[in-house]
């Protein structure tokens, strides 16, 4: 049988095998364990995956030597496996001294994670309001300089996270700037816009955008642009230089909500996220990547042949069965093994300091 999600995706000039990309994920793992688990993923036939939340400044950063070292080698190690990577360059927007002032009240039983979360979350407004003008263009710079390492590390992509900082700025919920950087939506969005000019000037990789879209009626996410904003919000994200878009829904609030289980009250089902991408998809030229809860092939096939989305982005699912794309070029998806939304190990895992594993891990099927 031919599934579309196995037919090949040219991206800003570079050629994708499949379809089907790992979703930017925090796996929280030792490097050993994380480098399996990706290499798993790669070995699979995942065409892309997206290494998360590199940030542009910082210890963590490519401009560090030994960070910089360590993706290269990794890098390596998926293009054996035929897998293209993109690194997910970021900046934090938490306000970490109101962090280290929470700290004490944590260990103390007096907040529960879930409540320094939302404190670290609400904590963005002052990041984004109190920052110099200075500071913003040395951020700018930044984005620039480490798209240009990402190419140097032998990266094939980038993708910009239009949540995070870049979404704060974005966000009217969150962006009470008096002055260029805020106010209208124009504003709002110049730094989102300032950034990816700089990341196009410095690299010539294809460059994905993660466009977070807030919800209203029923509100959900607080970062990124609202929903009914879209509109000119994708046309200057496209003019600016942007190849594809990796639409999902803003954070900001719970983690339950941009990685909801089962019985999520709003978004429970397949495609959760899905109505975003169609959105931005009947506004953009470019491709469009869906994400939330994408398990299936007959149900992501139909998405790709009804024009809704031209390629899938998981993590889930790849982590219940990092060989799901391999099963498919093998026509047997009744072996594949499918998420079931129980963010028990996933979720739990990562939130309990153990590392994002599976169930099914549990039941034997370790690995590979």
């Amino acid at each position: 049988m031919k599934y579309a999600c196995l037919d090949p995706i040219v991206i800003g000039g570079c050629e994708f095998k499949n379809r089907i990309f790992f979703a930017p994920t925090t796996l929280g793992l030792k490097a050993e364990e994380k480098t399996r688990r990706l290499k798993a993923i790669a070995a699979g036939q995942t065409a892309l995956i997206i290494l998360p939340d590199i940030p542009v400044l910082g210890a963590g950063s490519l401009q560090n030597h030994r960070t910089f070292a360590a993706y290269h080698q990794l890098i390596q190690l998926l293009h054996a496996e035929d897998c293209k990577v993109s690194a997910q360059l970021h900046l934090s927007d938490t306000n970490f001294k109101v962090m280290l002032k929470s700290v004490p009240a944590l260990f103390t039983h007096k907040l529960s994670a879930d409540q320094l979360r939302q404190k670290v979350n609400d904590s963005a407004a002052a990041t984004v309001n109190e920052m110099s003008l200075s500071r913003i263009q040395e951020i700018i710079t930044a984005f620039g300089r480490s798209a240009q390492l990402a190419q140097k590390a032998g990266f094939d992509m980038v993708q910009i996270h239009g949540d995070r900082l870049v979404g704060s700025f974005s966000s009217s919920l969150i962006n009470q700037r008096k002055d260029d950087y805020g106010g209208s939506l124009t504003h709002r969005m110049r730094f989102a816009l300032e950034v990816i000019r700089e990341v196009r000037q410095h690299c010539t990789l294809p460059i994905d955008y993660k466009l977070a879209v807030r919800q209203t009626d029923p509100d959900y996410g607080k970062a990124g642009v609202w929903e009914q904003a879209s509109d000119p919000v994708v046309s200057w994200l496209d003019q600016a230089g942007v190849d594809c878009f990796h639409v999902t829904l803003a954070n900001h609030g719970a983690l339950t909500d941009t990685i909801p289980p089962a019985n999520h009250p709003v978004f429970s089902g397949e495609g959760c996220f899905l109505k975003f991408a169609e959105q931005v998809k009947a506004l953009a030229a470019k491709p469009v990547i869906g994400v939330g809860s994408l398990r299936h092939p007959d149900m992501i096939d139909q998405e790709i042949e009804s024009g809704r989305i031209d390629a899938a982005a998981m993590s889930r699912q790849l982590i219940a069965d990092s060989n799901w794309v391999i099963k498919l070029m093998e026509d047997h998806p009744e072996q594949i093994q499918y998420c079931i939304g129980c963010n028990q190990k996933c979720l739990q895992g990562l939130m309990n300091h153990q590392g994002i594993h599976c169930i099914y891990e549990q039941k034997g099927s370790k690995m590979e």
